[in-house]
């Protein structure tokens, strides 16, 4: 269950602009070569630092997020706010 908590609480839906620009700009650059491992690996990058900026938004976030009445992972208390940015540690 928390493998789950933690992809949505990376927000895919706005995931979904980074991978059409970066999708676009791939286009672009190299018309012919969309599926090569690199293209992939950049892919995978750009995702997971564009999370943890999202992590670290929710993170930051919170007591706004309280005052506007916004529920996320935080406020409904799914994830704490430690275990939110463990992803993100250990990567670094």
């Amino acid at each position: 269950m928390r493998v789950l908590d933690f992809i949505f609480a990376a927000r895919l839906m706005l995931l979904l602009p980074v991978w059409t620009i970066f999708l676009l700009a791939v286009h672009f650059v190299h018309p012919n070569q969309y599926w090569d491992l690199r293209i992939l690996l950049k892919l995978f990058s750009i995702t997971l630092i564009t999370s943890g900026i999202y992590y670290l938004n929710q993170y930051y976030d919170y007591e706004s997020d309280l005052l506007n009445a916004k529920v996320g992972f935080l406020q409904k208390e799914i994830l704490a706010k430690a275990i939110l940015l463990r992803p993100i540690w250990r990567l670094l």
